[in-house]
């Protein structure tokens, strides 16, 4: 039986937002000392995460709330959803601007 007290609960406007670079605006909504992380990512206009973003850890699964995002291989509008197998790398950015929804697994 799945009880309350099973379930950490957040509102989103509730959650610290740090800059993790330039202009790349994160929320962490959870995230594990082995590397599992939950994020909400907001990239303001031009923005342009300023090192390649390696999934050494494994599978990331990014879901586009709002915007667009782009990186080296393409542009991918709210309602995107971007599967980053173990291994892959990207250099995320977003010229207009644009919200993000990011999970993190560890293999």
């Amino acid at each position: 039986m799945v009880t309350p007290e099973m379930f950490d609960r957040a509102h989103i406007d509730d959650i610290e937002e740090f800059e993790a670079a330039p202009g790349i605006f994160v929320k962490m909504v959870h995230h594990t000392d082995e590397g599992v992380m939950v994020r909400v990512i907001r990239f303001a206009p031009g923005a342009v995460l300023p090192v390649e973003d390696i999934h050494d850890l494994g599978l990331e699964i990014v879901y586009v709330l709002d915007g667009t995002l782009t990186d080296n291989a393409g542009s991918y509008p709210a309602g995107s959803i971007l599967y980053g197998k173990k291994g892959s790398s990207h250099i995320p950015a977003s010229p207009e601007g644009c919200t993000v929804f990011s999970i993190n697994f560890v293999d």
